[in-house]
């Protein structure tokens, strides 16, 4: 036991460590010009190095993890993943690979998570909104849209394999054109 009542305790060493009581397990490491080590039953867990610190193992954070804008947290042996807030934007960066959102359900929904904008069911629809209300949606059969279907002047709707069957309004005419075959209109 250390007693000390002015309340300044210097202690000067190249090395210094806590052990336990009975001075068969390390629990601190300090050395001179060099890492702080702090120990879990013999094993390293945090030390701090010539650049920040490193953490061997798990970090387990409650609470929040904060960091300033533009500093990123990076994930992968090259730093391939990226999360970063630039103080007005904030960015998910893959540099490598694919980036993957497994789910079985995900949704991209608005600031105030109150409007859905895009929704992906596992075996299912995708589904495509506006201001919270439904405009299209992939099913089984194809796609769906709901409202309407808008294309501005020389916009065209192609059919077929080379686009054999067009559909558009020029500015001035409407046109139904048909390069190949036969065009059928068919009624009940």
């Amino acid at each position: 036991i250390v007693k000390n009542t002015t309340f300044d305790l210097y202690i000067g060493s190249g090395f210094i460590g806590l052990y336990n009581a009975a001075l068969t397990e390390l629990k601190i490491a300090m050395y001179d010009n060099a890492a702080v080590k702090l120990y879990y039953d013999h094993s390293n867990k945090l030390e701090t190095t010539s650049t920040g610190a490193q953490v061997n193992g798990r970090i387990v954070v409650v609470g929040n993890y904060e960091t300033d804008d533009d500093n990123e947290i990076r994930l992968g042996s090259g730093n391939d993943l990226k999360l970063y807030h630039d103080g007005t934007h904030s960015y998910i960066y893959n540099t490598t690979g694919e980036l993957k959102n497994r789910a079985a359900v995900w949704k991209v929904v608005n600031a105030a998570n109150s409007e859905k904008q895009i929704e992906a069911t596992e075996n299912s629809s995708v589904d495509l909104y506006y201001d919270h209300s439904l405009k299209l949606s992939t099913k089984n059969y194809g796609v769906r849209f709901y409202g309407l279907l808008e294309g501005v002047d020389n916009e065209k709707v192609q059919l077929g394999s080379s686009g054999d069957l067009q559909i558009y309004h020029d500015g001035s005419h409407s046109w139904i054109s048909n390069d190949t075959g036969n065009l059928y209109i068919k009624g009940s």
